[in-house]
């Protein structure tokens, strides 16, 4: 797909949908947020006769579709709901790190022991990655025995 800029120095790229209607994806002029445009230039659904427009995402909002999308690329299909949920659990992870190393580190005074200063751990998140290493291992070792 060919990019461009149009007369507002915005750039964009024009593509055809499955129907064969014009569509195309552009750089906003949000001032607010980062965020394009996405999807049918003009007219209205083959079958339903609503009316199409496109759709204005922000980064966090394509950032959110970009999993879907790669797995429909993948497999021809979206991803079950099961596996749509791994940025929820990614996040609890991240959370029960964060309480971790709140217990361990901060809530004990050891964080002068524990980090810098050639101590074990470099910094908070040499800390957190090592303590997710070690969930893990563990986790694995306790699967594997079952």
């Amino acid at each position: 797909m060919k990019i461009f800029k149009t007369s507002r120095g915005f750039r964009r790229s024009d593509f055809k949908d499955f129907y064969l209607k014009d569509c195309s994806i552009q750089e906003s002029s949000l001032a607010t947020d980062n965020a394009i445009w996405l999807g049918q230039n003009r007219g209205t659904h083959l079958e339903t006769g609503e009316c199409l427009a496109r759709m204005h995402l922000n980064q966090e909002q394509v950032a959110e579709l970009l999993p879907l999308l790669q797995h429909f690329v993948d497999t021809g299909e979206l991803p079950s709901e099961r596996k749509t949920d791994i940025k929820s659990a990614n996040e609890l992870l991240a959370a029960a790190a964060e309480l971790a190393y709140q217990s361990d580190v901060i809530d004990t005074q050891m964080e002068r022991n524990l980090i810098g200063n050639d101590n074990e751990y470099a910094d908070k998140q040499d800390w957190i990655e090592s303590w997710l290493q070690w969930l893990v291992d563990t986790v694995s070792t306790q699967s594997s025995e079952n």
